[in-house]
């Protein structure tokens, strides 16, 4: 006797042949979907994900310091100050080079207190907190989800979307928001330090052309861009690991959709703050 294959029929065959078609069509509706509700739950269970106080601590110490490591599975701390201050030496040298080719070196000043407060610091901090933190958020979320332990932990009674998310975006703000003060600090510092010291650019003339143009609201600017950066990537990470299924592979591909998306939207985002915050229209003259 010999077996044969079932052939599926013509109608089952179109339902698949049409489910193929539209599934990757239908996959960006799940994922805003997903990321909309953990997002949404999250920020209403913040007041009392307060109660987990000692895991709060917990999650700020990973980010900040984390194993201590230098550079290589550092915390937050090390990389932040290490990345914002190669890039500030970097705005001070090819911003120099630039502005020579003008007869404008004396306008380095100028640069930094432009570029660096509106949009590099805060577009580097964002692109190490994803890298850094984010995807660490996405692979520890994940893991748990595939292990059963947030099933765990729901039948012990605790809310796992509670404890596990709106607990980490807590301990992101409480972390971040001090370290990007330092980093913006240091990439100012570094900048100035690069033209003066390399360039021999005058301080006094650095400093007249870099408070010249940096009104303070400025600095409130890129604070509240961060902050908005922050949330952004939180709730992208989270979502994805939250919601992942399947292996430690499944875990890997959502790590890699997560810094993807959440990059490309802190991008997005961050055009749209400076139209709002600076409009499309001219914010620097120069006379004479």
């Amino acid at each position: 006797m010999t077996a044969t294959t079932p052939v599926p029929s013509a109608p089952a065959r179109l339902w698949s042949a049409t489910k193929q078609a539209v599934d990757p069509l239908a996959q960006p509706w799940r994922v805003t979907r997903d990321i909309a509700e953990v997002s949404w739950k999250a920020v209403i269970n913040v007041p009392a994900a307060l109660a987990h106080r000692a895991y709060i601590v917990k999650l700020i110490s990973d980010v900040a310091v984390g194993s201590g490591a230098f550079i290589v599975g550092a915390g937050a701390v090390i990389v932040v100050i290490f990345m914002t201050g190669v890039i500030g030496i970097q705005v001070g040298l090819e911003g120099y080079e630039g502005l020579e080719l003008i007869g404008a070196e004396d306008l380095i000043g100028f640069l930094s207190a432009f570029a660096n407060v509106r949009e590099i610091t805060p577009l580097a901090a964002a692109i190490i907190f994803a890298a850094q933190i984010g995807a660490n958020y996405t692979a520890e979320l994940g893991a748990m989800r595939i292990s059963e332990e947030v099933d765990a932990i729901e039948s012990m009674g605790i809310k796992s979307l509670r404890y596990l998310v709106s607990t980490r975006l807590i301990a992101s703000f409480v972390s971040v928001l001090p370290l990007y003060v330092i980093g913006l600090y240091v990439q100012l510092l570094t900048t100035k330090l690069t033209s003066t010291l390399f360039f021999g650019v005058a301080p006094g003339v650095y400093d007249q052309y870099f408070d010249l143009y940096l009104p303070r609201i400025d600095v409130v600017y890129s604070v509240v861009k961060i902050v908005v950066f922050i949330a952004i990537i939180t709730f992208v990470h989270c979502a994805y690991g939250f919601r992942v299924s399947g292996g430690p592979e499944d875990v890997g591909y959502a790590v890699g959709r997560a810094v993807r998306l959440s990059i490309t939207l802190v991008f997005l985002v961050n055009f749209a703050l400076s139209l709002v915050f600076w409009g499309a229209g001219d914010t620097v003259r120069f006379s004479g």
